[in-house]
This record gives structure tokens, C-alpha cells and sequence, in this order.
């Protein structure tokens, strides 16, 4: 007997066989729907209220209206019952696809879905196997939140992906006009050497990942000294003794190389154990 699956839609959790293909519809719709990907221990959300507010921020930004987009008790508390709905008590991924309607008094609308499925993994893990990390000719970062430029269809994320497909890169580092290192297209950089941690500071862009605070507020406890500057270029990875990656949905990913440039990874993951103890400690 198969399995029934539940989404939420609009606040109100639905079976799956009872809904049409909206995923799929809404996301064909270019510049009109965007979605993102949560993280889930049980019913433990990690970063739940800098996510929400960066979330809300967003779509504010776009001119919907305060009124309509759920609170953030409101939408946490269907999403814990949408987990357990779906009888998920360990690892979960909260896929949110949000699409912009225009009324006909031209009022901006908003319309949302959760799909949830389960995740082989309880908490953060490092990846095993570490990344290639390179630049391409005019990885330019827009200088603004990323977060459109990362649907499946948007051009300059699919001349980003065909770029370092053709180079053999498992990620790319955009810069700034000035040369400057900002992120990749879904982290944000951490560079480490000797007793202290870089990243490039949110003036200049880079998006304001909830687990990027936490890094940066866990350093001291670690013995490190964390340094946000807006002066980073490509000659600092040649420099550093490690290097990863940092968001909300992979927690933390070590960099293996850059150029002829190899890393470790072990205070990567002194750094994920940290983030994980204390996230199961906030239950």
C-alpha cells in the first residue's frame, strides 16, 4: 500500500493526489515564482527565525503586501504538523515554491507550497569528498540577493552551471567588478589561516545566510579571530590553509582546491560539530 504524501498550500495541508502538478506549472512561470530549500532534525527547523526573516524581507522587497505573508509562528507551526503529517521524525527537506500573482486591481498576490521529503541525514555532514573550486571569465556577482538568479531556468544561472561544467569545477567563486571574492552562487566563502577565519563582509553583497552569523558567532569559542572584509581577492586562496562553504540547506562544505592550491579540512569540521551541537541543544 503506497505511502500518502502531504503539502501544504496556502496554510492548509493537502494530500498529494489531490493536487495538481503545481511545482512544476509554477516554476515554468520566469520571473513570477522563486523556490528555496530548508532543513529539518525531526520537527527542529535550524535558523528558523533568521530564515523566516530573510524570507520576509524578500518578498516585501517585491511589494507583497506584510498582511498576506504568514507569521512566522504561523507558517512554523503548519510546518511542524505538515512533518509530522507526513509521519517524518528524522532528516526532512522543505522544499518552498512561492509565486507572485497580479490581481485584477493590479495587487500584488502570494501563493506558496511546501513539499516535504525525507533526508538521509538527521543533522549537517561534511561532504566527503571535497570541492573544485574556480573563477570563470564574467562570474560577476549581481551585487544584490542572489536568490532569483537561482531557479532552475534563470539564464545567468545556467551560464554559470554550463561554465564550470566546461572547466571542471564543482563551484565557482563570483566576484566583484573590482575582482574582489564575494560568494559562490549558493554559499557564502569562509577563508582560514593561521587563528583566524575571513569572509567578505555584507557590504559588499554577499547574501546574509543565517548559518554565516553563526559561524561568525562561534569563532571566538573555537580560538579563532573572525575578520568580515571587503578586501578579499583571488591571490588570499592561495594563501589560506582551508576553505568552505556555508548555507542554510547544506550547512557547511569544504573546499578541496583552487587552481594547484590544495586544503584541509579539519577545522571545517571542528566548525560543523559545533553548529550541530548547538543546534540539537535549541530543541
Amino acid at each position: 500500500m503506497t505511502k500518502t504524501r502531504y503539502h501544504l498550500i496556502n496554510g492548509e495541508i493537502q494530500a498529494e493526489n489531490k493536487l495538481p502538478d503545481l511545482a512544476a506549472d509554477w516554476l515554468k512561470e520566469a520571473g513570477s515564482s522563486l523556490s528555496i530549500n530548508w532543513r529539518a532534525s525531526g520537527t527542529r527547523i535550524p535558523f528558523y527565525s533568521k530564515q523566516y526573516y530573510k524570507l520576509y524581507q524578500f518578498l516585501t522587497a517585491l511589494g507583497i503586501c506584510s498582511e498576506i505573508i504568514p507569521s512566522a509562528s504561523r507558517l512554523e507551526t503548519k510546518l511542524i504538523q505538515l512533518i509530522q503529517k507526513n509521519r517524518f521524525f528524522k532528516g526532512v527537506d522543505l522544499k518552498i515554491i512561492v509565486r507572485l500573482l497580479i490581481s485584477d486591481n493590479s495587487k500584488k498576490l502570494l501563493n506558496y507550497l511546501v513539499i516535504p521529503s525525507e533526508h538521509s541525514e538527521e543533522n549537517f555532514q561534511l561532504n566527503k569528498k571535497g570541492l573544485m573550486m574556480g573563477i570563470i571569465p564574467g562570474g560577476y556577482h549581481p551585487g544584490r540577493e542572489l536568490l532569483p538568479y537561482l531557479e532552475p531556468h534563470h539564464p545567468i544561472r545556467q551560464k554559470w552551471l554550463s561554465q564550470a561544467s566546461e572547466n571542471s569545477f564543482d563551484t565557482i567563486c563570483l566576484l566583484s567588478p573590482e575582482g574582489k571574492l564575494i560568494e559562490t552562487p549558493n554559499s557564502n566563502i569562509f577563508l582560514l589561516r593561521a587563528s583566524k577565519i575571513y569572509t567578505p563582509d555584507l557590504a559588499v553583497g554577499v547574501t546574509p545566510n543565517a548559518i554565516r552569523e553563526e559561524i561568525l558567532s562561534i569563532s571566538e569559542y573555537l580560538a579563532f579571530q573572525a575578520v568580515q572584509t571587503s578586501a578579499l581577492e583571488p591571490a588570499h586562496l592561495k594563501q589560506a590553509d582551508e576553505v568552505f562553504l556555508a548555507d542554510d540547506y547544506n550547512g557547511i562544505r569544504w573546499v578541496l582546491g583552487f587552481e594547484n592550491k590544495r586544503y584541509y579540512k579539519k577545522h571545517c569540521q571542528q566548525i560543523i560539530a559545533k553548529i550541530n551541537s548547538d543546534w540539537q541543544a535549541k530543541d
